[in-house]
């Protein structure tokens, strides 16, 4: 489904230093429909009970419609919700209904129960409710319209996803688009609904935007995953009309703790779908001029594309695996900021570069993100990471250039940027020119930290070298120096070569010496040659020319749980502005005797093809960190992934187990090893309401405290060429 503070809340017209005008008065009819039959309906049934005692359920200038898809499971009755008679409604609720609030019983009131099994996920299920609810608005006199989708969000996949009888797909957005059109010109309306929302992840998208243009005059969505809880609606208090009432869905959003904290990620913008065209024209100009100097051979210019794509903000999209290290989600505007800051175009990119940056900005009637949120700018574009692509280049085919329903249609020129870069391979030849470097110096860098994840796998018998120049000439490092200063940061440089796209600089412990014991201990014989590092996490870093530079704070972290002395060493990924993620295998309920069950060499040679077909899941775990009070905030949350692909937050009532992911560089009984499910002490862990969850730090001179064996903290420095996928990283290891 669907993680700031209210002084990062942008709202278009107060960036200018204009206040915004003043609402005209109008009806507003609230059109939601709500599709609970998944994973989802704990969330989701949430969601109606906050509304539906929400301060603004009863206002006179609000008309509210409810479309109810409930969990064929069963469930508790809805709550604040009488009968077509206006009596109490009890027992279990499995079906669909349309349910209107009645200001004569001060409730919400069933109008329509619809009988037999509702495929949600249809065309026909959606022009048939908003038929009914645009026809009693619009006679009515409620003609600001807003009409709301909440369940899960794939972006340019769609929304959706009922699983009864094992429907899984999304309902794609022509498909949702057509309908809002055939109800608006059935009910003989306005053109539009004023807007359009998605109380669902990943929405707020150029592939979904695209579909919705021509029927919603504003988009209000997260180009990120949502947190579980969805949007404040119990904060909600007017609706003067539609865009008065989505921006309060912001503000409310953004600045409100929900469940006593704040969760990660949360982002939400409203669009403006008339500035839409606007930026995608000058975008698609923008495109077009920088393949064909691409094409020209500009070796700079290719290098940074690639950093400036590494350093963005990204987001996991529906194709990415659950905890991507390069999430597919690509901010935009981070990325036109990092590239200008990076390239420093002169002519004629610079000023198309200057266009598509202002008209992107400008089509933002409010956006902003929640504390512990990357940050982004409001809306992704999806763009794989060359190394991605290579690895899975047949799916990425299908989504970005093949498959009708996902090919974005608006953006034939940025596609065919994307159809040559991303199998381009590493920059070379030109001669020696560059657009790079020729523009203005006076440039807004802003967010350059981003996800800088790269393939974390290294060769412990690789380059070694502390810094200097390497003997390999071919080496993508060119040299690198590593040093502590005086608040304890421990800050890394290095200079790379043109065929660099991505670095990545991970810290571990050196775990060779306790691991013989552990061997003994479970009855196999140590060899010599084994070895084992215990990877903690990754730092993120930004790029300045040919110049790659990142700071570690010399934590290390592990998962405590209240009450009892179990711990265990985490990865986490540094996502940038104190987001932090941690990746995981769920296991539900249904798999507590497999998983209490699991042996030591289980965990070391873990199939997860094999527990996904066991109903397993990959997952990840995630948090947040004050930076300015250097504490972690209590807003721990899980992620897990369905058949489609589609994340959800999985509530602790739901119950199951789950077991961390730790990243290894290991040669362990004659096998090369890159994951240690469990982490080293094999930990599963329920995930429950009856636990509390901690996540502590723990500064690295700590470690030998920790585990007195532990022979040395390490940090090590990556260089990927992504444009090459048989090359091996170049990599310096212990500064």
């Amino acid at each position: 489904m669907r993680v700031q503070s209210a002084g990062n809340l942008l709202f278009g017209a107060l960036v200018t230093g204009v206040l915004l005008p003043v609402a005209t008065q109008a009806k507003t009819c609230l059109m939601l429909y709500q599709m609970a039959d998944n994973n989802l309906e704990y969330y989701i049934r949430q969601d109606y009970a906050e509304l539906t005692s929400s301060p603004v359920l009863g206002s006179s200038d609000l008309r509210t419609w409810v479309y109810y898809d409930a969990l064929n499971q069963g469930g508790q009755a809805l709550p604040n919700t009488v009968d077509s008679n206006g009596n109490a409604i009890s027992g279990t609720f499995t079906g669909s209904r349309y349910v209107t609030y009645d200001p004569s019983y001060q409730k919400m009131r069933v109008d329509v129960e619809l009988s037999g099994e509702q495929n949600s996920d249809t065309q026909a299920s959606v022009q048939n409710f908003l038929d009914h609810a645009l026809s009693d608005c619009l006679s009515n006199g409620y003609d600001s319209l807003m009409a709301v989708f909440s369940s899960h969000g794939g972006g340019f996949a769609g929304y959706g996803g009922d699983e009864n009888a094992r429907r899984k797909l999304l309902q794609t957005n022509s498909n949702i688009a057509a309908a809002i059109r055939a109800s608006l010109d059935s009910a003989g309306g306005p053109s539009k609904v004023e807007v359009i929302g998605f109380d669902a992840c990943l929405m707020q998208a150029v592939g979904a935007a695209d579909d919705y243009m021509d029927v919603a005059q504003y988009i209000l969505a997260s180009e990120a995953v949502e947190p579980g809880h969805g949007w404040a609606y119990s904060y909600l208090t007017s609706a003067a009309s539609a865009l008065e009432l989505a921006e309060q869905v912001v503000a409310t959003f953004l600045s409100a703790t929900q469940g006593g904290s704040h969760q990660a990620p949360k982002t939400l913008a409203i669009l403006d779908t008339s500035k839409f065209a606007t930026f995608i024209n000058s975008f698609e100009s923008f495109s077009t001029d920088l393949l064909s100097l691409l094409q020209g051979g500009d070796v700079s210019l290719h290098s940074f594309v690639s950093r400036s794509r590494a350093a963005s903000v990204a987001y996991e999209g529906i194709v990415d695996a659950v905890g991507s290290r390069n999430p597919s989600g690509l901010d935009i505007g981070s990325w036109l900021a990092n590239f200008k800051a990076l390239c420093n175009p002169g002519a004629p990119l610079q000023a198309d570069l200057d266009t598509a940056y202002a008209a992107y900005n400008d089509m933002f009637h409010a956006r902003g993100v929640g504390p512990g949120t990357s940050a982004g700018t409001g809306m992704h574009i999806t763009w794989p990471n060359q190394g991605e692509y290579v690895a899975n280049t047949a799916l990425w085919n299908q989504v970005l250039f093949q498959n009708r329903n996902y090919v974005t249609e608006i953006t034939p020129e940025f596609r065919n940027f994307l159809g040559w870069f991303l199998p381009s391979g590493s920059p070379s030849g030109g001669d020696g020119t560059t657009v790079c470097g020729a523009g203005s110096a006076e440039v807004n860098p802003g967010n350059q930290n981003g996800n800088q994840n790269g393939n974390q796998n290294g060769n412990q018998n690789g380059n070694q070298n502390g810094g200097g120049n390497p003997v390999d000439p071919n080496a993508l490092i060119i040299d690198d120096s590593g040093v502590e200063d005086a608040s304890g940061m421990f800050n890394l440089q290095a200079t790379i070569a043109p065929a660099v796209s991505q670095m990545l600089v991970e810290y571990g412990i050196d775990l060779s010496t306790p691991l013989k014991p552990v061997l003994e201990e479970k009855g196999y014989q140590p060899n010599d040659n084994e070895y084992l590092y215990l990877l903690g996490g990754d730092v993120s870093g930004s790029y300045v020319g040919n110049t790659f530079e990142a700071s570690w704070d010399q934590k290390f972290y592990f998962l405590n749980i209240s009450g009892s002395d179990a711990f265990e060493a985490l990865y986490v990924f540094d996502q940038g502005d104190g987001s932090k993620k941690i990746p995981a295998m769920y296991f539900p309920e249904a798999n507590r005797e497999d998983v209490s069950n699991l042996q030591f060499l289980d965990y070391l040679f873990f199939d997860f093809n094999f527990w996904i077909e066991q109903g397993a899941r990959f997952s990840f775990l995630q948090f947040s960190v004050n930076e300015t009070e250097n504490r972690i905030n209590d807003n721990l949350a899980l992620f897990i992934s369905n058949d489609a692909g589609v994340f959800t937050e999985q509530p602790r009532s739901a119950g199951g187990y789950l077991i961390p992911i730790v990243y290894i560089d290991a040669f362990i009984q004659e096998r090369q090893l890159n994951t240690l499910p469990g982490g080293f002490n094999q930990t599963v862990i329920p995930w429950t309401e009856s636990l509390g969850y901690n996540i502590l730090e723990t500064p690295a001179l700590n470690i030998f405290d920790v585990i007195p064996s532990t022979d040395a903290v390490v940090i090590n420095m990556y260089a990927f060429d992504h444009g090459d996928p048989n090359k091996e990283p170049d990599w310096r290891v212990n500064f």
